[in-house]
């Protein structure tokens, strides 16, 4: 397998779970402030509701920045040799 397709793969892995996050996030956001709620949401809990999505996004992007480096690194090839 080439490393074009290794990255190509891993990209859109990681672009679809961000992209699936986002969309948590926003209609999360929406209904919170647009749909006026009889209750509101205490203010912790909002951060919480919003934050540990977008820290699992982050986490993410990172661990995908970090694969692409090994890909490009070669570690996988070194590996195959043993």
């Amino acid at each position: 397998m080439t490393a074009k397709k290794k990255k190509s793969g891993k990209y859109a892995a990681a672009v679809l779970c961000a992209t699936a996050i986002i969309l948590y996030e926003a209609v999360v956001i929406f209904g919170v402030f647009k749909l006026g709620l009889d209750e509101k949401i205490p203010f912790w809990a909002l951060i919480l509701i919003i934050m540990i999505p977008a820290l699992a996004s982050v986490g993410i992007i990172a661990a995908l920045i970090l694969r692409i480096k090994e890909i490009k690194g070669g570690e996988e090839d070194v590996a195959s040799n043993y």
